[in-house]
């Protein structure tokens, strides 16, 4: 018995201290910058990738940017919540993108990071809350995806390590979409419709989420106010006007949105893909959603 109880104790010990390392990891490649969040702002953009591009130059005008790449409502919603929470807010601009809707988000998500801005009035029985807060957050080996994204990044690491020979930096360097051949444009725009636009119906649960977060901002008097970012030309002209409709839940509630996504159109050095921009228009487009001298700004704070 003492034996297999001393057994039982070094395996349990082995573990813990894989767990240990594997947090401290997974804190740093995956989780940690999730959680970097700031409660000294009255507003906030909550966003997916789209939003990411805006970096922290939101923060010149007053505006937190809370975004991260893969964000659902659902994410958003958390967010949101812990907000209201633990800060004051007056103003959310959120995200009402053509995709944002798709049922492709309902599995491309953030739900596994975004359970850290969690709140107790989100579960049923409080101790649902601390088994996330305590047991969930730190058993990094009950993490699948936090798994992957270690393992990826190593295998990527050993990969391009010169012990198998010299390494070709040019595989990992995703290039600006306006130096791409229009062979390779075609592959990238059509990857990425085929990711977003082939479902026939919108996510049922995104929509009611969306509801509830419009619900949530009207109970709190907090103005919501919806955000189209700016699209390729060659991304717009594939679509053709498909939309899974969050625009349109929005107008039905009166709520305004800032529609940009034909914005720059002519500017193809201003994106990093076919829907994402890079740096540079990341900064330009800030100063046009949020400048003070701009007419959008004079209609919404007169």
């Amino acid at each position: 018995m003492k034996k297999f109880l001393y057994q039982t104790f070094f395996f349990c010990c082995i573990l813990l201290t894989i767990n240990f390392i594997l947090y401290f990891i997974g804190e740093r490649l995956y989780t940690g910058n999730y959680k970097e969040y700031s409660l000294n702002f009255n507003s906030y953009l909550l966003s997916g990738s789209h939003g990411n591009a805006l970096n922290d130059n939101t923060e010149e005008f007053g505006v937190y940017n809370f975004s991260d790449h893969s964000d659902s409502y659902i994410d958003m919603k958390r967010k949101l919540k812990f907000l209201i929470k633990h800060t004051h807010i007056d103003t959310v601009y959120i995200t009402v993108e053509d995709h944002t809707l798709s049922p492709y988000r309902e599995y491309k998500n953030n739900l596994d990071r975004s359970k850290f801005y969690k709140i107790p009035s989100d579960y049923n029985y409080l101790f649902q809350y601390y088994i996330d807060k305590y047991v969930n957050n730190y058993l990094t080996l009950l993490s699948p995806k936090t798994g992957k994204v270690i393992k990826k990044y190593y295998f990527t690491k050993l990969k391009n390590s010169t012990f198998f020979g010299k390494v070709n930096d040019s595989i990992n360097i995703k290039k600006d979409f306006s130096k791409l051949s229009k062979e390779k444009k075609n592959e990238r725009l059509l990857a990425r419709y085929n990711e977003q636009y082939t479902f026939t119906e919108k996510s049922i649960l995104l929509k009611q989420t969306l509801l509830e977060i419009i619900a949530i901002c009207k109970k709190n008097n907090i103005v919501l106010i919806g955000v189209k970012f700016p699209l390729s030309k060659e991304y717009l002209e594939l679509i053709n006007g498909k939309s899974y409709g969050a625009d349109k839940i929005f107008k039905k509630e009166g709520l305004l949105i800032l529609d940009y996504k034909n914005e720059y159109i002519s500017k193809t050095n201003y994106f990093l893909d076919e829907d994402h921009l890079n740096e540079k228009g990341g900064r330009e487009f800030t100063k046009l959603l949020f400048a003070k001298d701009s007419s959008t700004y004079n209609l919404l704070f007169p």
